[in-house]
Formats: structure tokens, C-alpha cells, sequence
């Protein structure tokens, strides 16, 4: 009777605590670098792994060698590339009523690679992700996002929004009409908006540059152990996402139940310890770079 009970309570605890808005929506999945959450009223706090994120949170990746995989409450990942922001405008997921579910974000700056979850598969038009110049939408998807700056801007890279496509579709939208993404293909509106988003007959240098960020980092076996491959490098939802979440959720509760008092603490501390030594590494690996001491491509 006894874990009988506790997966009672357990049930209770998480509809209680979605009932007040307290529940969190997602958390760091993993890491490196310089990486922080700014809350809605600006405080900022260090991210590690296992940092919860809220609506209204902002993740910041600070530095050439900074990331995070942000992993959702309905099994949607974000990847979060060096130098780059995004924020969580609003994030629930509605198991019982799906089309009022809604996973609104912003790419404030930099690039993010997108995995959708249970939201995506179920009610795609409640996904939206917004950049300085547009609006994108999903069909179910494994996308990347890029903005690229006036100051960073080549006669080959033009300033506006990139999004490329690796499994499913999506649809990029401007002030003057939208363009559909199929997988393999890269769309691209200007930062002004004067014209229509178009799609590109390559794709960009830089999202093979980051491909090869995301492999040097283990950031792809991560998506791999959050998400399922799919032929031509990309991810997709596993078919039976949604058990999956809740054993996941019971697990973890049911973890946190039975541990001693004091010891969720102390494996906080850990984990800031070991985001801390992570940052270290990182800064005297950027440093013996800049020095010439361990050249390697540049990101």
C-alpha cells in the first residue's frame, strides 16, 4: 500500500503544484561554459545542470564556448549555441485538451537548435518561435534558428533570420507573406522585413560549423538520448514520448521522496561546483587557443 500512496501523493504534488503556476516548465538538461537564467525581473543566477526554468526565464550562453540543452515538460529540446539568448514567453503543456497548450518563445540573439515534443506532435500551431524580424511555425520538427547581426553580416551571410530545416517542415513568416521549410532547406528573411522570406539555394556555412560544435561537445548524444534519430542527422519525438515522460516524472519524485533531508541541497552544490570547474576549463582552453598553443577550427 505504501507505493500505492506515494504515487498518490505524487500525482497530487505535481496537479497541485501546476494548479498554482509553481510548476516549473523544463531545466537544464546539460551544459558548458558560461551559462545563466535571468528571471522576469531581471535577477540573474549561474544555470548547472538540473536548473529549473520558468515563463518569463531567459537563458543566456555568454562566451565562444558557452551552451545548453534545455529539456521541456512536454519532451521538446532547445540547444542553445555560443553567445545567444532565448527566452520562455510562455510554455504549458495540456495533456487532456492539447490545442490549449502553448510553446511560445524568443530568440533574442544567436542561434538555438529546436527539438518539438508532445506539443509539436499534437497541436502544432500552439508553437511559435519569434526573432527581431520573424515568426516561425512547425509541422513537427527538428529545426536550427540563426540570427545573423548587421556587424557579423558577409555578402554571403546577409543580416536577417535563418531557419533550416532537418526533419519535418516549418513555415517562416515576415510582414510580407511566409515561406514553407521543408527538411534539407533553409529559408532566410531580412532583418528589415522590406521583402518576403525566401528560401536559399545552400545552406549556410555556419550551421555546418555549428553541426561540428554540437559533436565536439557531446551535445548530439544528448539529443540522441533525449529524442529519436531519424535518417540525414536529424531528431524526432519517440513514438511513445509520452510514457516515457511519465515514468520519468515518477521516477524522479519518487527519487525525491525518498531521499534524505538536506541531500537535494548538497547535490545542488555539486552541480555548481561542477558547472564552476566546467567554466574554468573552458576560459583556459579559450585562453591557450587565443595563444596558439592548441589551434583548432574556429567557431
Amino acid at each position: 500500500m505504501s507505493g500505492l500512496w506515494r504515487r498518490g501523493m505524487v500525482c497530487l504534488g505535481l496537479m497541485l503544484a501546476a494548479l498554482s503556476g509553481q510548476a516549473s516548465v523544463g531545466r537544464i538538461e546539460a551544459a558548458g561554459g558560461d551559462v545563466s537564467v535571468i528571471a522576469r525581473n531581471g535577477d540573474s543566477k549561474p544555470a548547472a545542470v538540473g536548473s529549473s526554468v520558468d515563463p518569463g526565464d531567459a537563458i543566456s550562453t555568454a562566451g565562444p564556448q558557452s551552451w545548453a540543452v534545455l529539456r521541456m515538460e512536454d519532451g521538446a529540446s532547445f540547444t542553445l549555441r555560443p553567445n545567444s539568448r532565448m527566452r520562455i514567453d510562455q510554455y504549458r503543456y495540456n495533456e487532456e485538451h492539447p490545442t490549449e497548450s502553448s510553446s511560445w518563445l524568443s530568440l533574442v540573439k544567436g542561434s538555438l537548435r529546436a527539438v518539438t515534443g508532445l506539443i509539436g506532435r499534437q497541436s502544432p500551431d500552439s508553437y511559435r518561435l519569434n526573432t527581431p524580424s520573424a515568426t516561425i511555425g512547425i509541422r513537427g520538427t527538428d529545426h536550427e534558428t540563426a540570427i545573423v547581426e548587421a556587424a557579423e553580416a558577409t555578402r554571403d551571410t546577409p543580416a536577417g533570420t535563418y531557419d533550416t530545416v532537418n526533419s519535418g517542415e516549418t513555415v517562416l513568416r515576415g510582414e510580407h507573406g511566409e515561406q514553407a521549410i521543408t527538411t534539407g532547406k533553409t529559408g532566410y528573411l531580412q532583418h528589415d522585413g522590406a521583402q518576403g522570406p525566401r528560401l536559399l539555394a545552400r545552406r549556410p556555412g555556419f550551421f555546418l560549423r555549428w553541426r561540428q560544435f554540437e559533436q565536439r561537445r557531446g551535445i548530439l548524444k544528448v539529443l540522441g538520448r533525449l529524442h529519436q534519430a531519424v535518417p540525414g542527422g536529424g531528431f524526432t519525438a519517440h513514438p511513445d514520448l509520452r510514457e516515457r515522460l511519465k515514468r520519468e516524472w515518477l521516477r524522479r519524485q519518487e527519487g525525491e521522496a525518498g531521499r534524505p533531508e538536506g541531500m537535494a541541497d548538497k547535490e545542488a552544490l555539486r552541480a555548481e561546483r561542477q558547472a564552476r570547474r566546467e567554466a574554468m576549463q573552458q576560459r583556459k582552453a579559450e585562453r591557450a587557443e587565443r595563444a596558439g598553443l592548441h589551434p583548432r577550427h574556429k567557431e
